[in-house]
This record gives C-alpha cells, sequence and structure tokens, in this order.
C-alpha cells in the first residue's frame, strides 16, 4: 500500500521503496513544510503601497551560522537574477509584490520545517527549488500575509506546483515538487472532501491536528490549483486585490469577496457555492468526537474537536475497521490500537482480488467519546480518472469535455466502479454523467495531468413532465363561469421550464363538460417560466365531474378534476 515517503513529503530524496514507519510519523516529521511568522505592526501609511503591485526583489544570501556551500549559493544566484526562468514563473503565477522588497535567503540544517518565511527572510533546511518558490510566494505577500493559514499555505502550495509545472515546460529538471498535483492526497481530493476537514479559523498550527497539516496543506493547494488550471491568471490577480486592503487580517466574506471578484466561477459553478462545497476552507467544523479516514492510505484518524475547536488526537484507543463489498458483504475487518497522532492505519488490506467500490466504517471509543465515520473508494486501478458510485452497482460514466479537447469517452460501471486510464494525462475541465438503475447524477470537475478519483451519489432521474398548479377541483353551476383558469407548468427532464411547448387543453365532448369560449379543445403555448394557461372556462349544461385532459408532446399528461352543479 503505497504512502507518501518523507522525501515525497520534505522534498528529501528517499531510497527506493522507502516509506515511513508509520504514515502518522511521515505526516508528522515534516507536517510543516514551511511556517510564516507573522508580520509586525505596520504603518498606516504603508497601505497606499499597495495601490499597484509593481514591485521587485532583491536577494542577499547572509547565513553566518550556516554558510552557503559556493555550489550552493551559485545555484541560489542564478534563481533569483531578474529574468531568470524561475523568478519569471514566479511572476507569471503570482504576480508582483506591491513594493519593493529586500529578502535575505539563509540556511539552517537544524530547521524543524523545510522552510520558514518572516517578513524579508527566508531560512531554509536545505536547498530545493519547490521550497525556495513556496517561500517566495509568501514573500510576495509581504506585508498582507492572509491570517487564514489553509488559504495562505494553500495558495501558496498551489503556486508552487504551477511554476514547477512551466519551468518543466522549458525542460528544466524538476527532482522535487508536485507540478502535476499526482501527490496521493491530491489524487482522493474529491472522496475526502468532507465537513470534517476544515479547521477552525483556518489555523493549520493553532487549531488543527498535527497529522493532517500536510492533507490540509495539500487539498487547499488543490483547490486553488483547480482555480489556476482554469484561469491562470487568477493568483496574480487575487493578489492585486489583496494589497488593496489594509492587510491580510480578513474574514472568510472579505477572503470569498475578493476572489469572486476576480473568478465568478469554479467546476462550473458560482464562486461562492464552489466554496461553500470544498470543506478545506470551512472554518467552523463540527464540534465532537470525530473520525476522519485518509482514505487513500487506508488511515483512520480519531480525534475530538472541542467547543473552541481545537482538536485532541484520542491516544491508545482501539479502532475497529470494516470493509464491505458492493454487494454489502463485509470482505476485512480488523482493529487497531491509535497511536500517539490519533491514527490506526490497516495495511495492505486484503481482497482476494476483489475490484469494485467498497464502503469502509471506522469505529473508535475513548474515554473522551466515541466516533464512526463510512467512507468509500474503489479496490482496484488508481490510473485516469477512477471512482465509485456509492448507490448503485451498474450503469455507465459519460466523459465529456465542455471545450472539447476530448471525445466524449464511456466508462462501465462494474461493482459500483469504474476506471478510465486514458483520462490520466487530460488537464482542464471534465463533465461527467452517471446513469444506471433508474439513478442520475453529473459531476464538473477540474483536474491537473494526473490520475483523480471521482464519487458519484444518484439521484431518482427526473423526466420531462407537466404539473398542475392552479384551479384543479373547482366546482361551478351549469351554465356559468369557473372562478379560476386552469393553469399547468411544463418543465424539461434537468428542471427547467420549457418554453414555448405547446399544451393542449381538452374536456369531454359528450356529457358532464366545460366549454372554452365554445369550444372543448384549446392549445394554449408556455412562456418564458414555462407556464401555461387556460382560457376561462364555462360549465356545460350537464351536472357532474369530469376531468380535463392536458397534454404536451414529449412532455406527458396531466388532468383537472371538476364538477358541474346542477
Amino acid at each position: 500500500m503505497a504512502l507518501l515517503s518523507i522525501g515525497l513529503i520534505l522534498g528529501l530524496p528517499s531510497p527506493a521503496g522507502a516509506e515511513p514507519t508509520e504514515p502518522g510519523t511521515g505526516d508528522q516529521g515534516s507536517m510543516q513544510q514551511d511556517r510564516v511568522i507573522a508580520p509586525p505592526p505596520r504603518p498606516s501609511s504603508a497601505a497606499a503601497i499597495a495601490a499597484s503591485p509593481t514591485g521587485t526583489f532583491t536577494f542577499t544570501f547572509d547565513s553566518p551560522d550556516n554558510p552557503w556551500s559556493a555550489s550552493d549559493l551559485s545555484v541560489l544566484q542564478s534563481w533569483t537574477q531578474p529574468g531568470s526562468p524561475e523568478m519569471t514563473a514566479v511572476q507569471q503565477v503570482a504576480g508582483r509584490p506591491p513594493r519593493d522588497i529586500a529578502v535575505n535567503i539563509a540556511l539552517d540544517p537544524g530547521l524543524y520545517t523545510a522552510g520558514t518565511y518572516g517578513i524579508g527572510s527566508v531560512t531554509m533546511r536545505y536547498l530545493y527549488l519547490d521550497v525556495f518558490l513556496h517561500e517566495l510566494n509568501h514573500a510576495i505577500h509581504d506585508e498582507w500575509i492572509v491570517s487564514n493559514s489553509v488559504w495562505e499555505e494553500g495558495m501558496a502550495r498551489a503556486a508552487e506546483d504551477e511554476e514547477l509545472r512551466l519551468l518543466s515546460l522549458q525542460g528544466i529538471e524538476i527532482y522535487t515538487g508536485d507540478p502535476t498535483h499526482a501527490y496521493t492526497y491530491d489524487v482522493y481530493y474529491d472522496l475526502m472532501n468532507v465537513p470534517d476537514l476544515g479547521v477552525q479559523n483556518g489555523s493549520i498550527y493553532g487549531y488543527g491536528e498535527p497529522a493532517f497539516a500536510l492533507l490540509r496543506y495539500e487539498e487547499s493547494g488543490y483547490g486553488f490549483g483547480k482555480m489556476l488550471i482554469e484561469s491562470p491568471s487568477f493568483l496574480s490577480e487575487f493578489n492585486a486585490a489583496l494589497f488593496h486592503q489594509p492587510d491580510g487580517n480578513l474574514t472568510d466574506t472579505q477572503l470569498v469577496s475578493l476572489a469572486a471578484g476576480v473568478k465568478s466561477t469554479v467546476e462550473g459553478q458560482p464562486f461562492s457555492r464552489w466554496y461553500a462545497g470544498q470543506h478545506i476552507y470551512d472554518s467552523t467544523p463540527p464540534t465532537g468526537c470525530r473520525m476522519f479516514q485518509r482514505i487513500n492510505q487506508w488511515v483512520a484518524d480519531f480525534f475530538c474537536r472541542d467547543v473552541n475547536g481545537a482538536e485532541v488526537p484520542q491516544v491508545g484507543a482501539t479502532v475497529t475497521y470494516s470493509i464491505y463489498n458492493a454487494a454489502g458483504a463485509e470482505i476485512f475487518t480488523g482493529q487497531g490500537v491509535t497511536t500517539s497522532y490519533g491514527w490506526v492505519w490497516f495495511d495492505e488490506t486484503p481482497f482476494d482480488g476483489y475490484t469494485g467500490r467498497v464502503k469502509v466504517v471506522a469505529t473508535g471509543i475513548s474515554e473522551t467519546g466515541s466516533a464512526s465515520s463510512r467512507f468509500y473508494r474503489q479496490a482496484g486501478p488508481e490510473a485516469g480518472v477512477f471512482g465509485i458510485v456509492t448507490n448503485a452497482s451498474t450503469g455507465s460514466v459519460v466523459f465529456s469535455s465542455p471545450s472539447g479537447s476530448f471525445s466524449p469517452v464511456t466508462a462501465d460501471v462494474t461493482d459500483g466502479a469504474f476506471y478510465v486510464p486514458n483520462l490520466s494525462s487530460i488537464r482542464g475541465t471534465i463533465q461527467a454523467t452517471f446513469t444506471g438503475g433508474g439513478l442520475t447524477a453529473t459531476r464538473t470537475f477540474t483536474k491537473a495531468e494526473s490520475p483523480y478519483a471521482l464519487q458519484f451519489t444518484g439521484q431518482a432521474a427526473r423526466t420531462a413532465k407537466i404539473a398542475v398548479i392552479s384551479g384543479n377541483k373547482q366546482r361551478a353551476r351549469v351554465g356559468t363561469y369557473f372562478s379560476c383558469r386552469l393553469r399547468v407548468r411544463v418543465v424539461t427532464a434537468a428542471g427547467r421550464p420549457a418554453e414555448g411547448v405547446e399544451v393542449k387543453f381538452a374536456a369531454p365532448s359528450t356529457g358532464a363538460r366545460a366549454t372554452f369560449g365554445g369550444r372543448t379543445t384549446v392549445t394554449v403555448r408556455t412562456d418564458s417560466r414555462g407556464y401555461a394557461t387556460s382560457p376561462r372556462l364555462k360549465a356545460g349544461k350537464t351536472a357532474g365531474t369530469y376531468p380535463v385532459k392536458v397534454t404536451a408532446d414529449g412532455f406527458g399528461t396531466a388532468a383537472f378534476k371538476l364538477t358541474n352543479k346542477a
């Protein structure tokens, strides 16, 4: 069961096949890839600096305690030269700083993180390009560092990945980092997008459970990465808008307003609606004892979130882990005791050759409380676009490109899972529609050129129909008019109003009946909202109850029940 290696997390080379002894150890050992030191109070006059982001960087490399080697210094100087590929990539993705900024870059092999940034100062544990770019993306914010660390770190991570991608396209070798969002946390972004992923006040360090730091870095980075894939100038435009604020101490509402002003839609949705569905950005997650699952690597995380939002790992707690196949049969069960970071790993889960959807239920109890959760994933290949349908075992998924960048592809759903290996290299927005078992669901998602896991929950398929709105069950004396006209609404299978549709109202031709201006039938076209309203209706001379049928080609039928009183 492949996990993120320490080398991938930290950017350090790892021996072939090397993995952390335990998943939480690997994450904890590098949970703070960088730390941003809060800026000091800024003079009130400095707000004017942000009027136009046209600043430039100058660099020094003073590191008296740990001098740079001649070779490393030469590399740093080449990266930081004005017009270098590295500086050009940073400017292209993140834009210019709000003013001219002097930054010193120092070395500290004993640093507990990969890098730190404080105003005018970068410290690196080692010289790697991804760390340099990441810290420089913080430096661009200068004294406008965003206080919400999920936003600040997510934007820096997304920018770093995009800058590495642009450099790789120029033939520059990328030894560390993740230019295509291929880390396993990124690949499983959709399947781990649940409310418990959020962190109080957007504070990864102040409130977050330590083992989740890297996960939250990655998920937020991919969220902003999706925006960059759709709109390459998003971050540079956002930063320009940010510099018009007094500082970076902004509320969620203010941040969303700034972002929506730059990018109105993401993954086919209005920005605010899309944002509300990305739980990594939820700054008021549910309290109480919770059981999160890093479903990408078969890890259950047991923690309790107190009333203030602080997350406390549940140490030494017993967790039961049960896995069920698409037919609902239990195919694996086990127990484990949580580590000092509150997680338990069920390694090399046996499936006896089974491929398809699995439901994973984890339940734990500690002295503080109990928690249980249910997650889904597939057992099988993790290539291209792959995933599951939570409530259907068969059907099909059609993948298409809104921009026409590839021809539609259809994948069969077997035992609740699907696989489309040839979509791995697609970078952009994809629309996917599932149908099967009377259910349907459509997802629009944006991905990088790497595998991506997708989850559907089917809804009962809607049909085009005619709905009775008003005028039903009326009574009128023979020979008099009914008080209300008959009104229906015609809607498409997508639930949208059908405009300009011919709707036929038909009363009986004999016996108890009614007429529309002397006729028993009349045809009316729907308006822009799908409504069709009949002319005034007059009761005939014969008493009794009868139907008035309503029809429209392709939309079925409806009926009104009317009564003529003697």
